[in-house]
């Protein structure tokens, strides 16, 4: 009941994890179990992986969220830098070390010798996506997300014209409910139980934190991570979202968000009754 999440091949070895983050190596056409000779970790607790698009003459080795060159012929380990990445992931590498990869509907560059993420928009229109979810705004326009990429779109129901934004949180997943309401909208995203705030008027920094703001994580605090039960604006003026509990866990929560303080606070199991077998 396991699959394989991620797998890399250099040389004769192919190196794979699986959906419970076990680690696997084998060796040649037989598959042989077999252990990489990698260079020693810097950091004692081990690499946490090697990227998919080391070669047979270079590897790049992970450990959290530094990448490091390892040049397999002269046995030489070198620390290309520490990304933080935000739900980004870096796919390719240059021969001069710059990195290139994905973030929402952005693509990262990092340049050679430097150690700054830069996020630049993909130029070109997008062809249609699946809608993930869809609501109206008071003012006009219509709010939709697709499956995957964690992204909004505005949609002007009456010249079908509209926009796209980034990511409006750092983890990955999409969003499931929204509600507009002030002039501002209100996302509920999987899969980090996350709740944010976009403001259209205002320009998009997400990535700096000012707008979208996010606003709080319901994940670590109640073990939630899938919004299923979208968000509704109640007749109290709060912002009701019902959430899934986490992979391996049972049960869900109701989380309250009140859009004038940005505060939240959630019950898990909100219907829960408690039972007293017979005697």
């Amino acid at each position: 009941d396991r699959f394989a999440s991620s797998a890399s091949v250099v040389g004769d070895y192919l190196m794979a994890n699986d959906s419970d983050g076990n680690k696997y190596t084998f060796k040649g056409p037989e598959l042989t179990p077999a252990i990489v000779p990698f260079p020693p970790c810097p950091n004692e607790s081990g690499w946490s992986g090697i990227a998919p698009f080391s070669t047979d003459e270079i590897w790049w080795l992970i450990d959290g969220p530094d990448y490091y060159r390892y040049d397999v012929a002269a046995d030489a380990l070198s620390h290309r830098g520490r990304f933080e990445l935000r739900g980004g992931r870096i796919m390719a590498a240059g021969g001069d070390g710059a990195l290139w990869g994905v973030r929402g509907q952005d693509y990262l560059v990092v340049l050679p010798d430097s150690d700054e993420i830069i996020l630049k928009s993909i130029p070109p229109t997008g062809r249609g996506r699946v809608m993930h979810m869809l609501v109206a705004d008071e003012t006009g326009p219509l709010w939709t997300g697709p499956t995957f990429g964690q992204t909004i779109s505005r949609v002007d129901p009456e010249t079908g014209g509209g926009e796209q934004t980034g990511a409006v949180v750092d983890k990955g997943g999409e969003v499931y409910g929204a509600v507009a309401v002030n002039g501002k909208v209100y996302t509920a995203s999987y899969s980090g139980a996350d709740l944010a705030v976009y403001d259209p008027k205002l320009p998009w920094d997400q990535w700096g934190g000012i707008n979208p703001k996010h606003l709080g994580s319901i994940q670590s605090s109640h073990n939630q991570c899938r919004p299923t039960g979208e968000m509704l604006l109640a007749g109290d003026g709060m912002l009701y979202s019902g959430w899934q509990a986490a992979y391996s866990r049972f049960g869900g929560a109701l989380a309250k968000l009140d859009p004038d303080t940005g505060e939240i606070t959630a019950r898990e199991e909100p219907l829960a009754v408690s039972y007293t077998p017979p005697t």
